[in-house]
């Protein structure tokens, strides 16, 4: 019964996958405003009404294709060891890895940040809203963290500003995956 279960689970991630890279060439393709979730369900080649149940709405889709490439680094950060490095090793790492992310993820976060900049704007109730910015700040944490020991260390320049630095970093990785 166990591995009925997983292959359960399985199927419905590899399905929710298939309906995120659908809806980006989608997306990419027709813009945030005329893609429709029929569109979406057509590319994927399920039912709009498989679509709805894995994303209740347009909005809902859209978050998803913002929350991957964020989790997916934020994952990676959380697998890295950095500590006993100076603050300047940790700060190149991160970058590296945050690097090494975008470019795996570059569709999707070409197409949320394309979304973005059309002025498609998930409303400031949305809960997956929400959680993109609470994903945001443990990054921006993160990049904090090592930027403020790289500080203390010596190994970076004690006239950094880390919120400046944090905030140029994170602004550079969705420069690089806007610029293909």
């Amino acid at each position: 019964m166990a591995n009925a279960a997983i292959r359960r689970e399985r199927r419905k991630h590899e399905r929710r996958e298939a309906i995120l890279e659908a809806a980006a060439r989608v997306l990419g393709e027709k813009g945030p405003h005329a893609a429709t979730m029929d569109d979406v369900a057509e590319a994927a080649e399920v039912s709009k009404g498989t679509v709805y149940l894995y994303f209740p709405s347009k909005e809902d889709l859209f978050l998803a294709l913002a929350h991957g490439p964020l989790d997916a680094t934020l994952e990676r950060f959380a697998a890295l060891d950095v500590d006993g490095q100076s603050g300047l090793a940790a700060l190149r790492r991160l970058v590296e890895v945050h690097q090494e992310t975008t470019k795996e993820h570059a569709s999707r976060m070409r197409v949320a940040i394309g979304a973005m900049c059309a002025g498609f704007d998930p409303s400031p109730d949305a809960p997956g809203l929400r959680d993109y910015g609470k994903r945001v700040q443990k990054l921006r944490a993160t990049y904090l963290e090592v930027i403020r020991r790289g500080i203390a260390d010596g190994s970076l320049r004690a006239d950094l500003d880390p919120e400046e630095v944090a905030a140029g970093l994170w602004a550079a990785m969705f420069g690089a995956a806007s610029s293909g």
